[in-house]
């Protein structure tokens, strides 16, 4: 039985998670609260769509927006990169 020494063996690959990988970009699939606590700025933009906070924005972008009636949601999520550049 070989001993560890605490390493990881090199054929493990370290996985990020989804946030890790788009932490600079938002995307429609994101928690608009989690994206107003990390970028202020787009509260702003938010506003502009008429996506408010309901259900204390706990549900994805896409979900939120088309229940308050946003019909481009391609737009949001671009005006959101945009104000986070």
């Amino acid at each position: 039985m070989k001993k560890s020494n605490g390493k990881k063996p090199s054929h493990e690959c370290t996985l990020m998670n989804t946030n890790q990988r788009t932490q600079d970009k938002i995307t429609k699939d994101m928690i608009v609260r989690e994206v107003a606590d990390r970028w202020p700025q787009t509260v702003n933009v938010f506003g502009r769509h008429k996506v408010d906070f309901c259900c204390g924005g706990a549900h994805s972008i896409e979900q939120t927006a088309k229940a308050r009636g946003c019909r481009d949601i391609e737009a949001l999520v671009e005006d959101l990169n945009r104000a986070i550049q």
